[in-house]
């Protein structure tokens, strides 16, 4: 968005509620426009306003919405928007329609953190942590693959097939457009990438939490068949389920049969 550079600058114009048929040369204040605001700007810069100040609801540092792009061209976004919030005290809905207005405006915070070197930075730290717990996981699984009683539904295998799904979906969110600092990706795309993460990695550490969990647990023996379950059948030790003879003769043999 056009946003001035400087510290603070001077808006000087007339202002004119949305809609209105009076946009060309005018300062359009909207109110209640949901992210993105690409389209809506696209569809008034044929009209020519002198500028478009954007009113949201929420309370608090505004510019936010200048990177919620829609991941469509912007250069027919050629005038100046800005970007604020309302509130009882200082509502500018209150001004009358038509009205001559001088509005300072103030360079966008947000541009600082993410047009600077922070978000390269941390997007190739990001990366490189995702790329490597991928690879790891891929490693692991390829290990497990070698018993001849492996699956993937196996613990071991679904906890790491579970966060490289996770992990990839980060990787994607970070290595493209992270925190929408490049505004290459939809508003929509990029706040899918933010979250679906979160139930893949959750059920990752949910499960392996309640596997280890139940091993270090005195009940994990007793319920897999420990020495608790050999003496409650009689069984001093394991080789007495199959016991043997010196002279390697079965020991289940029919008591008719005479070995010499």
């Amino acid at each position: 968005m056009g946003i001035p550079n400087t510290q603070t600058d001077w808006l000087n114009g007339t202002l004119k509620h949305y809609p209105t048929s009076q946009v060309t040369g005018n300062i359009i204040l909207v109110y209640g426009l949901a992210y993105s605001y690409d389209g809506f700007l696209r569809k008034l810069a044929p009209l020519k306003p002198q500028a478009v100040i954007l009113v949201v609801g929420t309370v608090g540092q505004p510019g936010s919405g200048m990177y919620a792009a829609d991941g469509k061209e912007r250069r027919s976004i050629d005038y100046p928007v800005a970007e604020a919030y309302a509130t009882k005290k200082a509502n500018l809905s209150d001004i009358p329609d038509g009205t001559y207005v001088h509005i300072p405006l103030e360079t966008n915070p947000f541009r600082k953190v993410n047009e600077g070197p922070f978000h390269p930075v941390m997007m190739t730290f990001f990366s490189f942590w995702e790329l490597a717990i991928i690879t790891i996981g891929l490693y692991r699984i390829r290990q497990f693959s070698y018993s001849n009683y492996w699956s993937i539904f196996s613990i071991g295998p679904l906890c790491l097939l579970l966060d490289i799904m996770a992990s990839s979906i980060r990787l994607a969110h970070t290595c493209v457009d992270p925190f929408w600092s490049q505004r290459m990706m939809p508003h929509t795309v990029q706040s899918a990438l933010m979250t679906l993460h979160f139930p893949f990695g959750l059920s990752s550490g949910i499960l392996l939490t309640f596997y280890c969990t139940y091993h270090a647990s005195p009940f994990a023996g007793a319920l897999t068949g420990g020495e608790e379950e050999s003496g409650r059948n009689g069984l001093s030790s394991p080789n007495d389920r199959f016991p043997t003879t010196n002279n390697n003769t079965h020991a289940y043999a029919p008591k008719y049969t005479h070995f010499n």
